[in-house]
């Protein structure tokens, strides 16, 4: 926004854009540019443009993905084919086929990659991942405020329900909704907004979590 701090996955998608309009984003859509949304949109259409080589990348940031880690992932994509073919043959003849990490590489997980491995589960050490920490912070945080803009009130009791397959699948996105926001806000531990400029705490409550095996 104007202040030069703009969050696409807590934006309110509906809000009026009162923030800067960069050219370089103007000039990905010719659609009107009302909304936080719209901005969103453009921002996605710029990344793409970065990844498919059709655009510079706009700063040394998206620079050292585009030039660094993106050559490395398209090389590992591209292996995905041959060794989950290969993998499947090996399968059926009864053969050993290596393990590898489970996950899905669109949620900061590249390490997957390439495919064709007897994939393990989780290594519950490393969950939740820096991206799932992320996005369960921020998706329980909407969580909670949908509930006062509906109900006037914050929640008095949350119940979430953690499923080995989806922690496997996203690096742990809903145990990072209750160890680190949901239930210690509910709680009252921490500040009542996101942007951290609310000193109000939310009232206590009552958290459960259930962990169901896949």
């Amino acid at each position: 926004a104007g202040d030069g701090v703009f969050d696409p996955l807590t934006a309110e998608r509906g809000a009026p854009w009162v923030g800067d309009r960069p050219d370089v984003l103007g000039a990905q859509s010719d659609d009107p540019w009302r909304s936080a949304g719209d901005t969103v949109e453009r921002i996605d259409r710029l990344a793409g443009a970065m990844v498919a080589g059709e655009a510079v990348p706009t700063g040394p940031a998206s620079a050292m993905v585009i030039d660094g880690a993106l050559s490395g992932i398209r090389e590992r994509l591209q292996a995905c084919g041959p060794r989950e073919s290969d993998a499947l043959l090996r399968g059926l003849s009864g053969r050993f086929i290596p393990p590898g990490a489970s996950g899905a590489p669109t949620r900061g997980r590249p390490e997957v990659l390439p495919t064709g491995r007897n994939f393990f589960s989780i290594d519950s050490r490393a969950l939740p991942t820096p991206v799932a920490w992320r996005l369960g912070w921020a998706s329980a945080e909407a969580l909670l405020d949908r509930h006062l803009m509906d109900h006037g009130n914050w929640p008095r009791a949350v119940v979430l329900s953690a499923w080995g397959t989806s922690s496997m699948r996203t690096g742990g996105d809903d145990i990072a909704q209750a160890a680190y926001r949901c239930v210690p806000s509910l709680l009252g531990l921490f500040p009542g907004r996101l942007s951290g400029t609310d000193d109000a705490v939310r009232p206590r409550g009552a958290g459960a979590c259930r962990a169901r095996r896949a």
